[in-house]
This record gives C-alpha cells, structure tokens and sequence, in this order.
C-alpha cells in the first residue's frame, strides 16, 4: 500500500495552488488553525469555534538562481469570511458581465443599431498587425467599440493601430486587391465613432472602464503575538518587537486570466497599547533598528476558477467542522444548562 506523503507532512493543509516564475516557482497555501471553544474562550459552547480560530494563508516562493526560499504568512479570521463570500460572488458578476457584453455587441439583424451587421463588424483581422497581436479574429467596430467603453487613451490607441493598419494595407492595394474590404470596413468604423453610433449598446450608456484593482479583503494589520524578538536600540535600551502582517485580496477585472491578487507583508514592529487596544509603530528606513524589521512581500495572482476554490475551501471547511464537533458541544452546553437550573432550583428551596 502506498504512502501519503503529503497528507504526513501537510496535516493541516486544505488548500494550495502552485505555479511557475521567471526566477523560480510559487506556492499558496491554506492551513486550518480552528479549535473548538474551550475554557479558555470568551464563548458559550453553541457557538462551537474558538474566537481565536484562524485560516493561516502562506505565499512561498523559491529562486532556482539564489536557492533562496521566502515565506510570507497572514491569518484571515472567521468573522471576516463572509464579507470575503460576498464580495467575490459581486466581483464574478461583474466578471461575467464584462466578457458577455464583448461577446454580444450588438442587436440581431433587423433590430435597431444594425451597424452591427455591417462591414466594420462582420469584417475582421485574419492575420493581427505586430503590434496587436490579441486583433486576431476582431473587426474594426468591434475594437473600436470596447475602446469606447475602456475610455479616452484606448480610444486614441486603438484608432491610431487601426489608421497605421489602414495605410499599410493601401500601401499593398495594387498587390492584393483582397484588401480594400478590411480598408472600407476600417473607414466604416472611424465613420460611426465620429457620428456618436458606438457611443451606446443596445440603448444603454457607455460604460467606463473598470478600476485597475478593486479591494475584496483590506482588514488592519494585526500582529503574531507569540512572535517576537529582543533588540536593542541606539540608546542601548532593549525593546520587544513583534511580527506583523498585512493581508490584501483584491479584484484584478482588466486582466485577461488572472483577476485577484493576494498580497502578503510581514514586518517586525513596534506596539503600544493605547485605551486598551494595540497601536503598531512601524519601524523606519533611517532608523538604526531598520535591519531588525525584517520585512517581506510577496503577491500570488489567482485565476478566477482558483479564487473561487481559495473561498469555497474555506467555507466548507468551516461547515464540516462544526458539524464534526456539535454533537459533543451541544452534550456539554446541555449539561452547564442543566446544572445551572438545579443549582438555581437548590439556591430557592434553601
């Protein structure tokens, strides 16, 4: 019988995703840090998760020059995984709209806005000029129109690309006769942008492009309690310094495969407590402690698929815990309740 190996040495482990790099390789991971409520949680034993239960998530990644292995880590807590459930599910329908839109640019033959069925759409690139080389299979409208809806500088690129093709094809019009079609479905296009006819889709208004990135997860920086490290600073005062982390998720709409990024940073920080909540003092570039902080980044792009995973994994991990561990916690809430109504029941017959 075969072994294992990476259910013994990645016991918590619950996800990963893993990928090649210029230098090296990455990796994402995802670890299940949940523990049930004990006495030693601020809880009722209903509430069946520790408040100190964490999804710890990890980015490696490995130089094959250097031989160097990094690892930046953060913890996304329970309570906030909903909010992360919300706003992916908002950023997969926009996704899913934007690339319906492009794929669907117009109305049926018949219908009003019939430039659709015209030349400038139906006429398109069968070899993509150099410097476009994503042109292929694309009609002059149809490029024109996403440029309208991605707004002024694509619109100005996009209509030089296709006045420089223009006269490159009527440079070789005495040579091959096939291209004055793409040269007339060229001045078609220009034509309806300058007469406002791209200006709308289906009666709708244009829409502006998306932001680069749009935030999903952005929660404060928070610290490792438990890691910390001694130093001493330029007065020869020895101070404690604890690791940090700084999580972000965030939508990537524009890009073609991968649309969210995860990005992690770890530094070792100052704290100070401040009516009665922890204050982080981070350390600067000029301060002589700068060396001590120790800080790293590193980012992993998902695929929209691979996001998904990232966020369901999570979920039904959640789910399946509670429901391993209700039984015994409802047999012991069962019992502290019981046991409080006979002490009270005792307390009234003395």
């Amino acid at each position: 019988m075969g072994s294992n190996e990476k259910a013994r040495s990645y016991p918590k482990q619950i996800f990963d995703a893993k990928k090649s790099t210029k230098t090296g390789s990455q990796a994402i991971v995802i670890e299940d840090r949940l523990s049930r409520v004990d006495d030693s949680a601020n809880a009722t034993y209903l509430e069946l998760v520790h408040p100190a239960s964490v999804y710890r998530v990890s980015i490696l990644t490995i130089n094959d020059e250097t031989k160097k292995k990094e690892v930046v880590k953060a913890n996304i807590r329970l309570d906030e995984l909903a909010l992360i459930g919300i706003r992916l599910k908002r950023a997969e329908e926009k996704l899913f709209d934007m690339r319906f839109d492009l794929a669907t640019p117009g109305p049926s033959v018949g219908e009003s806005g019939g430039i659709f069925q015209t030349a400038a759409f139906t006429e398109r690139f069968k070899i993509a000029p150099p410097s476009f080389p994503d042109w292929k299979n694309k009609a002059p409208g149809e490029l024109l129109l996403q440029a309208v809806r991605e707004g002024a500088e694509s619109i100005k690129r996009t209509m030089d690309g296709l006045q420089n093709q223009k006269n490159f094809l009527v440079s070789k019009l005495a040579q091959y006769r096939a291209n004055q079609s793409m040269i007339d479905a060229i001045d078609m296009a220009f034509r309806f942008y300058q007469e406002g006819e791209l200006n709308q889709t289906e009666g709708a208004p244009v829409q502006q492009a998306a932001p680069a990135e749009i935030p999903i997860y952005e929660p404060n920086e928070k610290t490792f309690r438990s890691e910390t490290k001694e130093v001493t600073d330029a007065t020869g005062k020895k101070k404690e310094l604890v690791n940090s982390y700084l999580l972000r998720i965030t939508f990537l709409p524009q890009n073609k495969k991968t649309n969210y990024k995860v990005y992690i940073q770890n530094q070792y920080v100052d704290t100070l407590k401040k009516d009665g909540l922890e204050q982080i003092i981070h350390i600067g570039s000029n301060d002589p402690l700068a060396a001590k902080a120790d800080r790293k980044e590193a980012a992993y792009y998902l695929t929209s698929n691979e996001m998904v995973e990232f966020y369901e994994t999570m979920k039904n991990n959640l789910e399946y815990y509670k429901m391993a561990i209700y039984k015994q916690q409802r047999a012991e809430d069962e019992r502290i309740f019981y046991d409080n109504r006979r002490r009270a029941q005792e307390k009234q017959k003395g």
